[in-house]
């Protein structure tokens, strides 16, 4: 009995003592909370003064950083007539010429505008559903490829990737002239003779295959009228004879021909250019933890700077205290 007394007794003990530690810590944290209020209303004046030059400052320096500050830029383009290997070597090609600041290169398109020329990424758009509805040929590749590869790695793999229709390319530019030097290295990619050939190839066969869609068309248009318009005269001798079944697979041969029709449409669109345009979003601030304006971080930076004077001005006087005390 008496041991358990004083079991109870220290463990009441012990929480006292936690309790009174806890108020303790919170007290010195209003206490030190208090100083520093003090210190800013002390020193209201010089802190208002600081926080209106530092808005000033960042100001004039924002308004300076846009001609030099790096922007992203994100073009969505579609590589035509097989190109798209090309496109990618010549991404990497650009990369290595700026990382060696090879001038010459750029010379004879961007000129000097290739200083402000930084980086170019480029990466696919996934579009899995999009590839296999292409062509037979393209579901049956998909099975071959994908027997030894997990699905998410297969479609996020480079070479299967490479095929997707459209590809985002990521320029980071200093300055706002960013449209300009992106329209100048699409018009140098587009310039390739070899594939300037492959165009004028596709659009002809392009062209070629919607004349032919088109009398196809016409043609189960015209059986389909022919046979409808004997079938009303009663007591003709027909000579067109269209049975359900028949009709049916006419029907429905004429709605692949217009689904056909749309596809080679779409196609013939997308083959103006080798490597064509698609989107792009020009100057875009990269949004890091460090990129917000000037006009913020100016006035934090003069009043913690300010702040940091006194603090290792206290802190001299109380070590020297201390070392007095000693």
């Amino acid at each position: 009995m008496k041991d358990q007394f004083n079991t109870t007794s220290t463990e009441e003990v012990d929480l006292g003592y936690l309790f009174k530690k806890v108020g303790d810590f919170f007290r010195s944290m209003v206490k030190r909370l208090f100083l520093v209020i003090s210190f800013y209303k002390k020193y209201k004046i010089v802190t208002i003064v600081l926080i209106v030059a530092g808005v000033v400052l960042g100001y004039f320096l924002d308004d300076r950083a846009k001609d030099s500050y790096p922007y992203e830029n994100r073009v969505i383009v579609i590589p035509n007539f097989e190109s798209v290997d090309y496109l990618y070597e010549t991404v990497d090609e650009i990369n290595a010429k700026i990382k060696y600041r090879d001038s010459l290169y750029f010379q004879s398109f961007l000129a000097e505008d290739y200083k402000s020329l930084k980086l170019v990424e480029i990466e696919p758009i996934p579009d899995i559903y999009n590839f296999i509805t292409e062509s037979k040929e393209n579901i049956e590749v998909l099975k071959i490829l994908f027997q030894n590869q997990e699905f998410s790695e297969f479609i996020e793999d480079l070479p299967t990737s490479k095929n997707y229709k459209y590809h985002k390319l990521n320029f980071t530019i200093e300055g706002k002239n960013s449209k300009a030097i992106i329209d100048k290295i699409l018009a140098q990619i587009n310039k390739n003779e070899h594939f300037l050939q492959y165009k004028e190839v596709y659009q002809n066969s392009t062209r070629t295959q919607i004349k032919e869609t088109n009398l196809m068309l016409a043609q189960a248009d015209s059986i389909i009228k022919s046979g409808s318009r004997l079938a009303g005269k009663s007591g003709s001798n027909q000579s067109v004879v269209i049975s359900d079944g028949r009709l049916d697979m006419i029907l429905f041969r004429k709605q692949e021909l217009l689904d056909n029709q749309l596809i080679l449409t779409k196609k013939l669109t997308d083959q103006t250019e080798v490597v064509k345009l698609v989107s792009a979003n020009y100057n875009v601030v990269n949004k890091g933890l460090l990129s917000f304006s000037n006009k913020v971080k100016m006035p934090l930076l003069f009043v913690l700077l300010f702040s940091f004077f006194f603090f290792i001005r206290f802190s001299y006087r109380s070590l020297k205290s201390i070392a007095k005390g000693a």
